[in-house]
């Protein structure tokens, strides 16, 4: 139930699996999980907020709430609409279970299309999207990195029921925070708050519980995300989605620059940079990720590898490979949907970046195979002629409405062409608009 008490003003019906109910903006609502008899149940409360923009669907800021003993939680509600309530249960055979519960505001009715989670457990492989046999479609692969199966004990200090404090890469292992280590603010309060105390079982600095829910309850909000944002929600006829599980020995992926850190064994290797607070490129070690994927879908007419890393100390970034390459990305990062969709229009349109590269800057000389690229200043014969009005100026300049040719992206500064000032190939506030669109419609018609 959310309410503000003491009015209760949504209720979770299991049969439609829907919420309804009415909300001031910005407003603290106070709330209670309870199951049927008046159980109450404890755990965290994740929420999606969706944001709206013409033909797009953008579901990408994650609202986390934890409750005490009884249920009872409190959280400040979106400004925009809910999309989905992820509800914890003690029932799955893996500790804690999800339930994928889809709300929206009265009098404002919308229609999302997300998986069901029957219950976090079970087979490893499981298809949380079903498109159509395996050997006809697209088949994304969730892979899970960093996670544990571990269910670690600590001191609940303070009586939330959730464990506390910052992480800590302690390089000399002295437990305390020295100079030049680096902490992740989990708070993000400015100072470093020692973590509670907990049974550290397997050496990696983090309390590890309940992981395959979190895994697969992050899987499902990503795929919800793709399957609702423009072009891709036009084609959910032609992608299969899986999870698969395999638990790792650490919950922590392993890290340049801090030697100790070094040692995590995870199942897949990836390395990523967590010194200097600043994000560091993903690099798998000893695995092919597309090699894994292809290994459990025999068959398959093609596949999708994910690794949806744990990442506790927010320092991964993500990074994807063409033409069906592998992705690999933080599950802690907020915007991941967005950051997913984002990594499929490079691995199903072979899309290029259109950011620019801040110290990278190499000349183009040949006209690149990207749709969204050109070293074509001629705008009656760029690849996206036909979307430019006539007079547009070369370089367009950033000012401009409309498609053009505008200079940079990538890592190519000068002399190179993107068809819009900003697309979501810039920046993951906005659509991929049409240049980039028909080009993914192009691919994924080809799974119908």
């Amino acid at each position: 139930m959310l309410y503000p008490s003491p009015k209760i003003v949504g209720e979770f019906d299991t049969a439609d699996a829907t919420l309804n109910f009415k909300w001031k903006l910005n407003k603290l609502f106070r709330g209670q999980l309870i199951v049927a008899g008046g159980q109450p149940i404890d755990g965290q409360v994740t929420i999606l907020e969706r944001q709206l923009t013409g033909s797009t669907h953008q579901p990408f800021f994650v609202m986390k709430a934890y409750t005490d003993d009884d249920g009872n939680f409190a959280i400040r509600l979106p400004q925009k609409l809910f999309v989905m309530v992820l509800i914890p249960n003690r029932q799955g055979p893996a500790g804690e279970a999800v339930r994928i519960v889809k709300a929206k505001q009265r009098k404002k009715p919308t229609k999302l299309f997300c998986p069901r989670l029957a219950g976090v457990g079970g087979e490893q492989l499981k298809k949380i999207w079903n498109a159509g046999p395996t050997s006809t479609k697209l088949n994304l692969v969730f892979l899970a990195e960093a996670y544990t199966n571990r269910q670690e004990s600590f001191t609940d200090s303070n009586g939330n029921g959730v464990w506390d404090g910052d992480l800590l890469l302690d390089e000399n292992g002295n437990g305390v925070l020295d100079n030049d280590e680096y902490y992740y603010d989990r708070n993000h309060d400015g100072d470093y708050d020692p973590p509670e105390p907990f049974a550290d079982t397997n050496g990696d600095h983090i309390c590890n519980r309940f992981e395959r829910a979190k895994f697969e309850a992050v899987c499902a909000m990503n795929a919800t995300a793709f399957l609702n944002f423009y072009p891709f929600n036009q084609y959910r006829d032609t992608i299969n989605f899986y999870t698969y599980w395999t638990a790792s020995t650490h919950g922590v992926q392993r890290f340049r620059g801090a030697v100790p850190w070094q040692d995590m064994n995870t199942t897949y290797g990836i390395y990523c940079a967590g010194t200097g607070n600043r994000q560091g490129g993903a690099v798998p070690r000893g695995f092919s990720l597309e090699a894994v994927a292809d290994s459990l879908l025999p068959g398959a007419r093609e596949t999708l590898a994910v690794a949806m890393v744990q990442d506790p100390f927010n320092a991964l970034r993500a990074n994807g490979s063409y033409n069906f390459g592998r992705t690999v990305m933080s599950a802690e990062d907020i915007r991941s949907g967005a950051t997913l969709v984002h990594e499929m229009g490079h691995a199903i349109g072979s899309l290029e970046d259109e950011y620019i590269y801040e110290f990278y800057n190499i000349p183009l000389d040949y006209e690149p195979e990207y749709a969204n690229a050109t070293i074509e200043s001629d705008p009656t014969k760029a690849k996206w002629a036909d979307l430019i009005e006539p007079g547009t100026p070369v370089p367009t300049p950033t000012n401009h409405e409309g498609y053009g040719l505008f200079e940079g992206l990538s890592i190519f500064h000068n002399g190179a062409y993107r068809p819009t000032e900003t697309s979501m190939m810039r920046n993951t506030d906005y659509p991929f608009f049409e240049v980039n669109a028909r080009q993914l419609r192009k691919v994924l018609s080809q799974f119908r």
